[in-house]
């Protein structure tokens, strides 16, 4: 064979050999010495870039030291990459992780939120990434580069960003079950995922002789569900009553009950509930100290005679004579409903020594937040504001409604309070 036939032969094969290397199957030990192995597309690359990179699409750029790789059809770098975190866009411009190239951000009016990422899967995530179940997604390792700021009102816990995207903080590593600790002065909301200040609670006018009062109510986008004894955690049983969950055996250190009130033995204050609670299932009938009646309605025991005239005397059990713990009330609810309007509950002022002072204020039992569900002054009712490690809470349909819990406390099932962890 002549030189020449021999130069026609290589130079026929030589399209052969570059279409090998180029190809999308290329391994490390196939790239040249000028080359590195990019193992995200698994394709060699040339050290440095290109001389004249293409210019990636409308609507797409490549970050610094970057460019676009037209048979990949996505950005590719000009150097070996030192870190699997994503590549920092420009200003203004998000790295988009399916496509391989800088997007730019879209702008959004204020009516609406912004577009929810696709769901990913637990084993779709690529490497350097973990999959986050709260939002179904796939995060970096580490946290994004170059964050946006929370929104006013908002920030996030150490080791957390905010992801506009989803709307919310997301962690840099896969979070453990226990809710992230925020600065002082803020407290954790699970179901924004977010840091928030706990909103101030308003100071009661003061009192004059009947006064309308509306306090401020949550709205919320669910109805809670019907609280039954499959909910209660464990250790715990369910109280018919007040519709809760209690710890067998009662709380350690309860609190003590208000002035002019008390329980009875194996029975103790439950300020959430405002009201006496029992320690087991099916005990007896409660028993009050000497001097001392149960009141069914309000569950907790009161003195024989000590009434004054804001609260109503004792009487007998009905067709009774005597003392027995059981309140006539017909003449206050007769008075209660002359001095407010339709709807509205007449509740006695508490004084700040702890008794009636005697005035009355005007109060939309059902939604209201200090007296859902009646007069927590008398104990009909319940403050929602004072349930114990809430940090949201609302009054719907006359029960008390926990939204969320502040940090190292967690809702319980039926919703009605939080459990310290």
């Amino acid at each position: 064979m002549t030189l020449f036939a021999r130069l026609l032969v290589v130079a026929a094969a030589l399209p052969f050999v570059f279409a090998h290397n180029g190809s999308g199957s290329s391994g490390s030990s196939s790239c040249q010495p000028s080359e590195f192995y990019y193992s995200d597309k698994e394709c060699c690359l040339p050290h440095g870039g290109v001389p004249s990179p293409p210019k990636p699409p409308s609507g797409t750029s490549c970050p610094q030291n970057w460019y676009w790789h037209s048979g990949k059809s996505c950005c590719v770098p000009s150097t070996p990459p030192t870190s699997p975190s994503p590549p920092s866009c420009s200003s203004g411009w998000s790295w988009n992780t399916s496509g391989w190239y800088c997007s730019p951000h879209t702008s959004t009016v204020h009516t609406t939120s912004p577009a929810t990422p696709t769901p990913s899967k637990p084993g779709s995530c690529k490497n350097g990434e973990f999959y986050w179940g709260d939002k179904d997604c796939c995060l970096p390792y580490g946290g994004q580069p170059n964050p946006p700021s929370p929104p006013s009102g908002s920030s996030c816990p150490s080791n957390w960003s905010w992801h506009t995207g989803y709307g919310c903080c997301v962690p840099h590593s896969p979070p453990p079950p226990s809710p992230p600790s925020c600065s002082n002065g803020w407290g954790w909301n699970d179901s924004s995922k977010c840091c928030e200040k706990p909103k101030p609670t308003p100071t009661p006018p003061p009192h004059t002789s009947v006064q309308t009062t509306y306090h401020p109510t949550t709205t919320s986008h669910y109805s809670a569900p019907a609280p039954s004894s499959s909910d209660c955690p464990s250790n715990y049983w369910f109280w018919e009553p007040r519709s809760c969950c209690l710890p067998h055996g009662g709380q350690p250190n309860p609190p003590s009950p208000p002035s002019g009130t008390s329980c009875p033995s194996n029975w103790s204050w439950h300020t959430g509930k405002g009201c006496c609670v029992p320690h087991h299932p099916n005990q007896p009938p409660p028993q009050c100290g000497s001097g001392w009646g149960w009141d069914d309605g309000s569950k907790c025991c009161f003195p024989h005679g000590s009434s004054t005239s804001s609260i109503p005397k004792p009487s007998g059990k009905p067709g009774h004579s005597g003392g027995g713990g059981y309140w006539k009330r017909t003449h206050a609810k007769s008075r209660a409903s002359s001095l407010c309007p339709n709807d509205l509950e007449a509740c006695p002022i508490m004084g700040l020594n702890g008794i009636l002072t005697g005035d009355y204020e005007c109060a939309d039992t059902r939604n209201d937040i200090q007296s859902c569900g009646g007069c927590a002054s008398t104990g009909a009712g319940q403050d929602c504001t004072a349930i114990d490690g809430a940090w949201n809470v609302g009054c719907t349909n006359s029960k008390c409604v926990v939204y969320s819990c502040a940090a190292g406390y967690k809702r319980s099932a039926d919703h009605s309070m939080c459990i310290k962890l």
